[in-house]
């Protein structure tokens, strides 16, 4: 058995978010004492997601999912976190924007990891995972 600890890195969507910003927090205090997890807390710099660029999407995913370990001996694991959400509460969003992060994003993200998923990685300790987590927030219509 190997002496390297296993890394896990972590894309975090919606870091500028309510949740997001509250578990790019604890992320980032936890990886100020570990190196077993790396954290890139992705705002609208790394990719805006109202956007609806799916190429750039899918960019951001390969090379997030590219990265190597420090040394050739450590393992990766790779977690996706969407904690990006549009509520319906905020003046500035747009109906467009909500189906957009609410909807298209989950399923386009959805798809693609399981595309790198069927592409790369043949067994499943070392797929990426993701987490999707919904806000409580129903529309009517």
């Amino acid at each position: 058995m190997d002496s390297d600890p296993l890394v896990t890195k972590v894309l975090l969507f919606g870091s500028t978010g309510l949740l997001g910003r509250y578990v790019c927090q604890i992320l980032d205090e936890y990886t100020s004492t570990t190196d077993t997890i790396q954290c890139l807390c992705c705002d609208r710099s790394h990719f805006d997601i109202a956007s609806a660029d799916w190429t750039a999407l899918e960019k951001l995913l390969n090379r997030f999912s590219n990265l190597k370990s420090e040394t050739a001996s450590q393992r990766c694991r790779f977690v996706i976190l969407n904690c990006a959400a549009v509520l319906g509460s905020s003046s500035s969003s747009s109906v467009q924007d909500m189906s957009v992060v609410n909807t298209a994003f989950p399923l386009i993200l959805s798809d693609l990891v399981e595309k790198i998923n069927q592409e790369r990685f043949q067994d499943t300790f070392n797929k990426v995972q993701l987490i999707h987590i919904s806000t409580d927030i129903s529309f009517g219509g």
